[in-house]
């Protein structure tokens, strides 16, 4: 039998890190982007997300772009968001599963 991640219901948590540098509707999405894989697709422990923002500033076609994806099995997807209230984010994120709760930390967390 095959572990089952990210299970309804499993606490969250978020480091300092991503409280203090990651915008509040940023987090939401990217704990909905795991719920959204997991209606079609299987699972890993470790969700990795790419963030990254494009395009000119002067002329405010900026574009967030999120890149999700997993190892095992191997799954991407990627988002591109049209930036309308200078709320942006760039870096990489995990997203893990530890059983009995899940946490979003920075990559450069520890």
């Amino acid at each position: 039998m095959k572990d089952e991640y990210f299970k309804d219901g499993q606490k969250r948590y978020i480091t300092m890190g991503i409280h203090q540098r990651l915008p509040p509707t940023i987090q939401f999405f990217l704990w909905r982007m795991v719920e959204l894989m997991k209606q079609n697709f299987e699972a890993d422990y470790l969700q990795v997300f790419n963030l990254e923002v494009i395009g000119d500033k002067e002329d405010d076609s900026l574009v967030q772009v999120i890149t999700h994806s997993q190892e095992v099995p191997e799954y991407e997807r990627i988002y591109y968001f049209p930036v309308l209230s200078g709320i942006t984010a760039t870096g990489k994120i995990y997203i893990m599963d530890e059983g009995d709760h899940a946490i979003m930390l920075w990559t450069d967390e520890r």
